[in-house]
C-alpha cells in the first residue's frame, strides 16, 4: 500500500464559508487523474493504494463526501472507497469505478465526521483492483462547514449589557 499525496487539493488554514457573521457550507472538489496519480506514485498502482484528495482544516465537519466519474478507468476491475485516515470508506464504499459510465455519483454511506482538533483529508482508497491502471479521472467532492469560532473579539462589552 502506498499513499499519494502530490494531487492533495486545498490549504490546512481555512474554508471560505463565512459570510459576515453567518455560516455556509462550501463544495470542495478535486478531480484525480490516474495517470497522474501513477506518476506521482512512480510505480504501478494497486489495491490498498491510498491518494489523498482534499484537505479538511482544524475545525471542520464533513457533512457529505463522495465521488463521480469523468472518464472510467482501464482497469480490467477497479472499486474505491471514500474515506479518511481510520476509516477508508466512511463516504463510499465499493464504487466501480471502471465498469460505472461517466457522470455516474458514488452511494453515500454516512453523513459526516467531524475532524475536530486536527486536521484531516478526504482520501480514495483502491479498494480492489485487477489488471494495469493507468488512465481514467473521477472528481472526489467534499461538502464542508468550518465550525471554528466567529467572534475573537475578547473583551468587547454587547450593547446594552
Amino acid at each position: 500500500m502506498a499513499t499519494i499525496s502530490a494531487l492533495l487539493v486545498g490549504g490546512t488554514s481555512g474554508i471560505p464559508s463565512r459570510n459576515g457573521d453567518a455560516r455556509q457550507p462550501v463544495m470542495l472538489d478535486a478531480k484525480i487523474d490516474f495517470a497522474a496519480a501513477l506518476a506521482a506514485k512512480g510505480s504501478a498502482l494497486a489495491a490498498s493504494d491510498v491518494i489523498k484528495a482534499l484537505n479538511v482544516p482544524v475545525g471542520c465537519i464533513v457533512l457529505a463526501a463522495g465521488a463521480s466519474i469523468v472518464t472510467p478507468v482501464n482497469s480490467t476491475t477497479c472499486t474505491i472507497g471514500v474515506g479518511y485516515v481510520g476509516s477508508a470508506s466512511a463516504w463510499a464504499s465499493g464504487f466501480d469505478i471502471q465498469g460505472g459510465a461517466a457522470g455516474a455519483y458514488s452511494t453515500a454511506v454516512a453523513a459526516y465526521n467531524n475532524f475536530g482538533a486536527t486536521a484531516g483529508s478526504v482520501d480514495v482508497t483502491l479498494s480492489t483492483m485487477t489488471g494495469t491502471l493507468s488512465t481514467g479521472v473521477i472528481r472526489v467532492w467534499a461538502l464542508v462547514l468550518d465550525t471554528t469560532p466567529l467572534f475573537n473579539n475578547v473583551g468587547i462589552a454587547l450593547v446594552g449589557s
